[in-house]
């Protein structure tokens, strides 16, 4: 049965007899496989921007519900991106965003909100020219609300701190634990709950304190999310931030 749907691909693999594995989060399955073969790519002219993470394509594919991957009959870009493809410092985010998507993303049904919020993201992040070194913390905070791993802002205040695995603000003093937070750092990442994409060319952070903000972001998103390991496209986006 032929059916159609929109996507986001994660990442894409080529396999030795020419075909293409993709993993992509859809807008009709949640994350799933699709298969391109030799065909469909010469149809096309290649695979090109198809294939490279955080592309939004629409798929029409042979649904058969017992296989693992689905058998791709046509596929086309969504949203053709202006500058992601050309742009060092987005090409940098989007691996970054496509990997941390691979490692925290497994259900295998719909979730047109979760959808919509990372289509959003990815044109956002082709569109904005300002503050886009802050987009990646932007980007995290606001998907640990989609994944049930948001914060609990309820007791904030000048000079607490936050304990990183009950997810909330404790008052001072704290006690020796290596998962405290204190009140520099507490402070530090109740302002990144305050950003999102329309303010967050405001919050100037140098590169020191941007990449600690990450690190602490990566922990806490490590401690909620058991077996999302470590990513590799980190230290490439950290080295890229200048002050």
């Amino acid at each position: 049965m032929l059916e159609k749907c929109e996507g986001i691909v994660l990442r894409a693999i080529k396999c030795a007899n020419g075909t293409t594995i993709l993993d992509i989060y859809s807008s009709s399955m949640g994350r799933a496989q699709f298969s391109s073969g030799r065909r469909e790519r010469s149809r096309r002219g290649g695979t090109g921007v198809l294939c490279m993470p955080l592309s939004v394509v629409s798929m029409e594919y042979e649904y058969r519900p017992k296989d693992s991957i689905q058998r791709l009959k046509e596929w086309k870009l969504d949203y053709a991106p202006a500058e992601l493809p050309f742009h060092a410092l987005k090409g940098a985010i989007a691996l970054f965003v496509a990997e941390l998507l691979t490692r925290v993303l497994h259900e295998q049904e719909a979730n047109r909100g979760l959808y919509d919020y990372l289509r959003q993201s990815i044109v956002t992040l082709d569109r904005c020219s300002k503050g886009i070194a802050n987009y990646h913390l932007v980007f995290m905070m606001q998907l640990a609300c989609y994944l049930g791993i948001f914060p609990n802002l309820t007791h904030y205040e000048e000079g607490i701190g936050f304990h990183l695995q009950e997810a909330e603000f404790l008052p001072l003093p704290l006690t020796p634990n290596a998962y405290h937070l204190h009140p520099d750092e507490a402070k530090a990442l109740h302002e990144l709950v305050r950003m999102n994409y329309q303010n967050m060319g405001l919050f100037a952070m140098n590169r020191l304190q941007r990449n600690r903000c990450l690190s602490l972001m990566l922990e806490y998103y490590q401690l909620h999310l058991p077996g999302m390991g470590s990513l590799k496209s980190v230290e490439v986006l950290q080295q890229l931030f200048a002050d």
